[in-house]
């Protein structure tokens, strides 16, 4: 369900895309080339280290703007949305020391977008409160835990107003600060998780209607789920068995039976694992899926058009996009990849030019871009099968020439 300052915003527009000679999907050398689901990727410069990308309405326009957390400059970067599905050039702001994380939410319940962002460097967060035209004010920045790493914006206490959740890396932790509903944010409270934290989402998964808390816990290889009260506090830790190095986690009603059910990325068996939910809080074991080389970010989205939950996990090893379409019961077909950029960290669902098509965003952070997959529309992209993403950097990366 995701900091900047500085930066090269005179060059930080569209490029010129040397990606759209290349077909998006990557297919086995050989074979006949099937319909893409996603056009071919748009490559846009943010800043140094992008770990993670938010998208939300930060003008008030109905636009969908970004927002990417820039590891290695302490900054977010904005780039508004034209509506088409292009953005502006980003501006950076400045958010902290080793932005790890970015979300949207409105912490003042005013109807205004607000930036929250976790400081992984500075065991803080930051918020940024925004002035509704796509420009923010100077971080305010608060405590958390050690080594905030993922961040969560919903109104868990039901005033109204955003709060914030932060999994915190190097404590085992997951801490809640809940809002004033002026923009501030009040004292951090605790709660156990489960070693090295690396990832978090919400959802309801008892369907008592107050949100609860997912955590992966990449020291174990396990998801905690910890109930929601309704009131901002959080019952103890359930743990359930993912796989290996979970590094992502998405809460989404994957089988339709409006309840919350559980994605995870697996980085270390390059799958993706389904936790399908009970109805009662509790979990069902994992499902694996092939995905691609080191998964490391997963959502979920319909990028068909069949009102079926499908799931899309960025592979850090391939440089791509793998989409997983849904059967609608919570099973998925076999992942088929699309070319990113290199390391893509962080991946993000919305329809960003209004065809009422899910397109992607994928944070790209070893060359300090993000890249824009636009949905095709074409639902026969499918038949192209599980094509090979080995070797797709190699074969031509349109990302990797993009930040000269």
């Amino acid at each position: 369900m995701s900091p900047r300052t500085g930066g090269r915003r005179g060059a930080a527009g569209l490029l010129a895309a040397v990606s759209l000679a290349l077909p998006a999907l990557v297919v086995v050398p050989g074979t006949a080339r099937a319909a893409a689901l996603f056009a071919p990727p748009i490559t846009y410069i943010t800043g140094s280290g992008p770990a993670d990308v938010a998208v939300g309405d930060l003008t008030g326009d109905g636009n969908d703007s970004l927002a990417v957390a820039n590891l290695g400059h302490g900054t977010v970067s904005v780039l508004l949305g034209n509506g088409d599905g292009t953005f502006a050039p980003a501006v950076p702001y400045p958010a902290g020391p080793g932005p790890a994380a970015v979300r949207i939410g409105d912490l003042r319940g005013n109807g205004v977008s607000d930036l929250v962002v976790a400081n992984q460097f500075g065991a803080t967060v930051s918020v940024l409160l925004g002035n509704g035209d796509g420009t923010f004010q100077p971080p305010r920045p608060y405590p958390a835990g050690w080594g905030p790493s993922a961040l969560a914006v919903a109104d868990l206490t039901e005033d109204g107003a955003a709060d914030v959740a932060v999994a915190n890396q190097y404590d085992g932790t997951v801490t809640v600060l809940p809002s004033n509903g002026d923009g501030t944010l009040q004292p951090p409270r605790p709660y156990l998780t489960g070693p090295s934290p690396s990832a978090k989402d919400i959802g309801d998964f008892n369907g008592n209607g107050a949100l609860d808390l997912v955590v992966a816990n990449t020291g174990d290889g396990t998801v905690s789920v910890l109930p929601g009260n309704g009131d901002g506090t959080f019952q103890p830790a359930r743990p359930y068995l993912a796989g290996p190095g979970p590094s992502d986690v998405a809460a989404k009603d994957l089988n339709g039976d409006d309840l919350a059910d559980v994605a995870v990325a697996d980085a270390g068996d390059d799958t993706v694992a389904v936790l399908l939910g009970n109805g009662d809080g509790t979990l069902q074991p994992p499902r694996p899926y092939l995905t691609g080389a080191g998964p490391s970010a997963v959502t979920a989205g319909d990028f068909n058009g069949d009102d079926a939950p499908d799931l899309a996990a960025g592979n850090t090893g391939s440089a791509t996009v793998a989409v997983l379409l849904g059967n609608g019961d919570g099973t998925f077909q076999p992942g088929v990849p699309y070319l990113t950029g290199p390391g893509p960290a962080a991946v993000t669902a919305s329809d960003l030019d209004g065809d009422n098509l899910d397109d992607l965003v994928v944070a790209n952070q070893f060359d300090g871009t993000v890249t824009v997959l636009l949905n095709t529309g074409d639902s026969a992209a499918q038949a192209a099968g599980p094509a090979q993403a080995a070797g797709a950097a190699a074969a031509g990366n349109p990302g990797g020439c993009s930040g000269s």
